[in-house]
């Protein structure tokens, strides 16, 4: 049987990526599942699972944007800003490259990212 802080972690872990799912805001979530963004970041970088699991509840996030969309034209409704949060999310099928560039906080979490894939990638000593 895992140890009680382990399962409590999971279960924080799996709060987390669920809400991130559903609102696609780093802060968002992580309050939810009451951790601090420090704490993903750590995940992150140690846990390969979590990165996974991260990238699966983005994908989430960006079809939930998606099917928003498309009931937002088929209802239709005009989705400016709608447009622009999928632009934002998901510029390379919806806008321009620079309108992600200039978000520094989705810079921020992509270079945290690139740097736990890297140290992944390092030969271990």
């Amino acid at each position: 049987m895992p140890h009680r802080s382990k399962r409590k972690t999971n279960e924080r872990k799996r709060i987390f990526l669920e809400e991130f799912s559903k609102v696609g805001v780093l802060s968002v979530a992580a309050d939810k599942a009451g951790i601090p963004l420090k704490t993903l970041s750590l995940w992150f970088r140690q846990d390969g699972r979590f990165r996974e699991d991260f990238l699966e509840a983005k994908i989430r996030f960006h079809d939930h944007i998606e099917k928003e969309i498309v009931d937002r034209i088929d209802q239709g409704e005009n989705g400016g800003l709608l447009r622009f949060k999928a632009q934002a999310e998901i510029p390379e099928k919806y806008g321009r490259k620079q309108a992600a560039a200039r978000d520094s906080a989705r810079l921020a979490w992509d270079e945290l990212e690139r740097k736990a894939r890297e140290a992944n990638d390092a030969p271990s000593s």
